[in-house]
């Protein structure tokens, strides 16, 4: 439990600070969040950050999942960069 709080607020404090940076994005999170949400083959949780051309992923999968969620993000037009901070098993 306190590794999801713990990774629920960073996707926040990341989230945060993309939002005070720049412009909004072309490539929208729903976006993102749905090609990932698709690709999950196994259990797990996924949250996703987009900021400009760069997806983050946060959360828990297992191997497959985490592999599918990552190519997931690279596939969506417009994300040129992806950052899996996805772990391995579950919290």
């Amino acid at each position: 439990m306190q590794i999801r709080h713990l990774l629920a607020t960073a996707a926040l404090a990341v989230a945060a600070t993309f939002a005070a940076v720049g412009p909004a994005s072309a490539v929208t999170h729903s976006e993102v969040s749905q090609n990932v949400r698709q690709a999950l083959t196994g259990t797990g949780q996924v949250s996703v950050t987009v900021d400009g051309d760069t997806a983050l992923l946060f959360g828990y999968s297992d191997t497959m999942g985490k592999l599918a969620a990552e190519r997931a993000a690279k596939a969506t037009p417009g994300i040129d960069t992806v950052i899996n901070h996805i772990a391995l098993g579950r919290s």
